[in-house]
């Protein structure tokens, strides 16, 4: 193995072929990357380098759910202020019925209680008929 080390990377044709098809797949997991997968798989600098230059992050409905599971704190604020939109308080469906968005439920199924205290300073309204035996087995 460090034979064959040795002569990949001493060959300089060999060792810049390497890293130009490291780089170029390395860009098209960064400019591909959806917010699902960078949470999923922990990417926290990618995504707080995606939100620092303001590139375009690409989301599904089911990706929005996630930023629950984010404990840093500034780095969920900088994602919920991004896509606050979603997290509307109340919403109206398409029969025109009022829905109000469980925001706090969510956080506190991800057992993530800065999210939790930061949505209600915000004024999100709590579901405790819903998420009360889920807030008392998650406490530690």
């Amino acid at each position: 193995m460090d034979l064959l080390y040795r002569s990949v990377f001493n060959n300089s044709f060999l060792k810049q072929l390497v890293f130009k098809y490291i780089k170029i797949l390395t860009s098209i997991r960064a400019n591909d990357a959806t917010l699902g997968f960078m949470v999923r798989n922990k990417l926290w600098t990618l995504l707080n380098d995606k939100l620092k230059n303001q590139t375009e992050i690409v989301c599904s409905n089911k990706d929005y759910d996630l930023i629950y599971s984010i404990k840093d704190p500034i780095l969920f604020e900088k994602l919920f202020k991004k896509f606050q939109f979603y997290f509307s308080k109340i919403r109206v469906d398409n029969s025109g019925k009022e829905i109000r968005e469980n925001c706090i439920g969510k956080a506190i199924e991800f057992n993530n209680w800065f999210a939790v205290d930061y949505l209600y300073k915000l004024g999100y309204p709590i579901a405790f008929q819903i998420h009360y035996l889920d807030c008392a087995t998650n406490i530690k």
